[in-house]
């Protein structure tokens, strides 16, 4: 039923003269030796997780009965990559309590609420 349609000569000719150039270019490459690439190190990426955030959040978090980070970001106006670590912090100070932890999407309860969470 048809299939690819060959080239033409003249395409054929320009192919084989870009792959003896391309060819060309890569041996003067290596008699060149190895460029040594500069090695980037990324710094670790530090969320800007301060004082006055985590008191806004403690208040904020209060008043909710369902915390996920898409709530807390848009509560705050933060990214949420910034409210998940946000959470992170509120979980290891004992505000909030993990009621599912899940790699996409955990989602906290208030430590007053976990209390009264059946089990």
């Amino acid at each position: 039923m048809g299939g690819k349609k060959k080239p033409t000569l003249s395409q054929l000719e320009k192919r084989l003269s870009r792959m003896q150039e391309e060819s060309k270019r890569a041996k003067k490459r290596k008699k060149k030796g190895k460029l040594e690439t500069p090695t980037l190190t990324l710094p670790k990426i530090v969320p800007l997780v301060n004082e006055d955030l985590i008191k806004l959040a403690q208040s904020e978090v209060k008043k909710m009965k369902c915390i996920t980070p898409y709530v807390l970001a848009t509560r705050l106006n933060i990214k949420i990559s910034l409210a998940k670590a946000l959470l992170r912090t509120l979980h290891e100070e004992e505000v909030i309590v993990p009621v599912n932890l899940n790699h996409r999407v955990p989602i906290y309860v208030p430590k007053e609420l976990a209390d009264n969470l059946p089990k």
